[in-house]
């Protein structure tokens, strides 16, 4: 399954020199709800990131957000 993660060039740039997401990893089921939160949050960067069995289903969001708490490493960027 497939995950959206949100987030700045600032924060991608630094995953991408440690090789990973830090913890919390929050992203969203599909596209809509990653871009709904991308434009109300103003972070611009959306990432596609293949879901693990470390993620588990984020309270409230309409039940459309899953959070990780483990480092997410980053393969093809």
């Amino acid at each position: 399954m497939v995950l959206y993660h949100v987030t700045t060039k600032k924060k991608l740039l630094a995953a991408m020199n440690q090789g990973f997401l830090t913890p919390p990893v929050r992203a969203w089921d599909n596209i809509n709800a990653a871009e709904y939160f991308s434009k109300s949050t103003g972070r611009k960067i959306i990432v596609r990131l293949k879901k693990d069995n470390t993620f588990q289903r984020l309270e409230g969001h309409k039940g459309q957000a899953a959070i990780s708490q483990r480092q997410y490493v980053l393969h093809d960027i």
